[in-house]
């Protein structure tokens, strides 16, 4: 009886050690030409941000988050990510991406990324997302394929 059950803990233990050390495919490469040949390129790596959302990230990487839907006067619809801080006398820093671009640019790179650095000095961020970045596609009435989508006047 004790062998049998010995026998399945180290199974299950084989079967988590084999999924944990499985070598993830490469989904990010420094440049464009790189990816053309992905699959076996030295120059390319494995990034688990890339297959992320931004709430998702920042939770994984230890930080809370809080999820604000803003409609615009235009009705566009965005949506902006903070990182709550704990010091209040400190003024809140928002930080907005250029163009084709999402708040992602921000929390990318785990513990180093630049949003927690003010985080962990104890700053309110609050990480924006321009109208038509995959975070703030919404409308009221038009979608990303319409041009008044993007009159933006």
């Amino acid at each position: 009886m004790c062998g049998n059950r010995n026998i399945r803990v180290i199974l299950l233990v084989a079967c988590v050690v084999l999924v944990r050390c499985q070598k993830r495919p490469n989904n990010v490469c420094p440049n464009f030409r790189d990816y053309f040949n992905m699959a076996n390129n030295s120059n390319c790596w494995y990034d688990f941000a890339a297959e992320m959302t931004v709430p998702e990230i920042i939770r994984n990487t230890g930080y809370p988050i809080i999820t604000y839907k803003v409609r615009t006067q235009d009705d566009f619809h965005l949506t902006v990510f903070r990182i709550p801080g704990v010091n209040p006398t400190k003024p809140p820093i928002f930080m907005l991406h250029g163009v084709q671009s999402t708040s992602g640019m921000f929390v990318g790179l785990g513990k180093r990324s630049i949003a927690f650095q003010p985080a962990d000095a104890g700053y309110d961020v609050w990480l924006g997302n321009y109208r038509g970045s995959e975070y703030s596609e919404g409308h009221e009435s038009l979608n990303v394929t319409q041009k008044g989508f993007w009159d933006h006047r």
